[in-house]
């Protein structure tokens, strides 16, 4: 079962169509801007990072990208480790990017523009102080 769903979302993410949009065939369907992981995203030490906060192998963070609402791999991670900060159900932070910008996502759950710019920055900030360590290891 669960190689059936990869197969969908690898075929989903190759059409470029929006997995909510392809599970309901009768609505309209957004094609998506989602750029695809690279080698080097996936060999970094953001997606290093992630794999340790969420407990998930490789491709549990893949298939959580591609049924996120981030278009970037960047803004996936901000917004995960964003989420994962303040404690916010990751999956419903992560879908939300399909409708609205990260900083929106956060005030919709009660936080203020100041607080939700914060929590971002924070998260940029960790992830920056994760790649600066990564780099003097590799040195």
């Amino acid at each position: 079962m669960p190689r059936r769903i990869l197969i969908l979302l690898t075929i989903v993410s190759l059409l470029g169509v929006s997995q909510l949009g392809a599970a309901h065939p009768g609505t309209e369907t957004v094609v998506l801007k989602k750029e695809h992981l690279t080698e080097k995203d996936i060999v970094s030490s953001t997606f290093f990072t992630l794999e340790q906060l969420t407990g998930l192998g490789i491709l549990g963070i893949r298939i959580l990208y591609e049924v996120s609402g981030a278009d970037t791999f960047e803004e996936f991670a901000h917004a995960l480790l964003t989420a994962h900060n303040l404690r916010l159900d990751r999956q419903l932070v992560l879908r939300s990017l399909y409708e609205s910008d990260l900083k929106e996502v956060i005030q919709a759950f009660g936080y203020t523009e100041k607080q939700a710019k914060e929590a971002i920055h924070q998260a940029k900030e960790q992830l920056k102080v994760v790649k600066e360590t990564w780099g003097k290891r590799s040195s």
